[in-house]
């Protein structure tokens, strides 16, 4: 059991507060100094000033005047600012004759400086509730004060008193430089004609059918981007967009399928932001440019079209190189999963302009043996897929990093 030695001054100082707590019936209560965790003692202490003081300004509690604190503490050999749990703020609470008792401290995590304040009741020995308030400048310490007094003081009295408008930032800001990675893939195929492909009707007839192909792309990205402000964000994209197809006849006579072209793209992107907390839906848009960085044979085999057995022929149709100017719609969400990284879903749309995406062929049979004239004279002068739309979907990540 613990033992005190109580001076004819505390003995007086308790006669005097238990006379005078009998006669009031407004809760009396006590703001211990906040204990310091990497900050300075002298901050800490001013944090317990400026929220007793803001507290009694509203005449609605009896606050034990801090000297009176003090000097009872002292002569109990307390140490003011350690007493931060509950046994500790029940036996002050007790020489105090007060029935609630405010603890708390000041903390700095990083580039953010925490108030913690807990009410506990004397003779419960509990915690009533805790409340908190946090900024991210040393200078902001002062009004974050404040308006965790009017918070607390709310909360004991049940008013509503207004609490003072913030103008600062209660938490580290978000980088505003960011690199995302992600994969997208277009979730819409497209049909495109490809030149008229001769096929044998019998063994010594040619003749010719319309041809088309569904193609399907899917690429890698990296955007680097920086947000202007939480509601304007300026981005890049450069990706690396592979184009498959998978194509046939009209009669299904043929079939192939595999990787077509290899694209290398760049875009340049305006974002617009609608921030709430812990996503932020976003809409954008821009230009890019798909530079083709290869083109392969586009393999189509065919047979006869009469139940006359001959041996099929395989044509091999290599595009030309084309280049695309695209533009592009967005939108999607991003999630904040930390405070350095976001999830993104989006889904977007690609339209070619100012281009074929089909200018020319070179035609040549896979065994060898040589192409009609005719047929190389139309392959090279065809074009096809001009005004191409692709829609995609898309996901990844942002890690912000400076």
């Amino acid at each position: 059991m613990k033992y005190y030695q109580i001076s004819i001054t505390s003995i007086i100082i308790m006669i005097l507060t238990t006379g005078a707590f009998a006669k009031e019936d407004k809760m009396r209560l006590a703001v211990l100094d906040f204990q310091p965790n990497d900050v300075s003692k002298y901050a800490s202490k001013a944090v317990s000033d400026i929220i007793g003081t803001e507290m009694a300004k509203k005449n609605d509690l009896t606050m034990v005047e801090r000297s009176q604190i003090g000097a009872i503490l002292n002569e109990q050999g307390f140490q003011n600012t350690g007493c931060t749990d509950n046994s500790c703020a029940v036996e002050v609470g007790k020489l105090l004759s007060c029935s609630k008792i405010l603890i708390g401290s000041l903390s700095k995590l990083g580039k953010v400086y925490t108030i913690t304040a807990k009410l506990v009741d004397v003779e419960k020995g509990s915690v009533d509730f805790a409340e908190s308030e946090s900024c991210t400048s040393e200078d902001d310490i002062e009004p974050a004060s404040r308006i965790l007094a009017v918070k607390l003081l709310n909360r004991i009295t049940g008013k509503s008193y207004d609490i003072p408008k913030r103008t600062y930032l209660t938490e580290e800001p978000r980088k505003k430089f960011s690199i995302g990675a992600g994969f997208k893939n277009y979730v819409m195929e497209f049909n495109s004609s490809l030149p008229d492909i001769p096929y044998m009707v019998s063994a010594t007839q040619l003749g010719a059918t319309k041809s088309e192909h569904k193609w399907h792309m899917a690429f890698l990205s990296i955007e680097p981007a920086y947000d202007i402000s939480g509601f304007l964000t300026v981005k890049t994209s450069f990706e690396l967009v592979e184009k498959s197809i998978q194509q046939s006849d009209e009669y299904q006579q043929y079939t192939s399928s595999g990787i077509e072209s290899t694209y290398l793209s760049g875009f340049g992107l305006l974002q617009l932001n609608l921030p709430f907390s812990g996503f932020a839906p976003f809409l954008s848009g821009g230009l890019g440019y798909m530079y083709n960085l290869s083109r392969n044979n586009i393999e189509i085999d065919y047979g006869s079209t009469t139940s006359e057995p001959i041996r099929p022929i395989t044509y091999l149709y290599t595009p030309n190189k084309k280049n695309l100017l695209v533009y592009r719609l967005v939108i999607g969400i991003n999630i904040e999963l930390l405070h350095t990284v976001d999830l993104v879903f989006s889904l977007g749309y690609d339209h070619t302009f100012g281009a074929h995406y089909y200018d020319g062929f070179t035609v040549k049979r896979k065994d060898g043996v040589a192409v009609d004239p005719a047929l190389i004279k139309q392959a090279a002068a065809f074009k096809s897929g001009s005004g191409i739309g692709f829609g995609y979907f898309g996901v990844g990540a942002n890690f912000r990093i400076f």
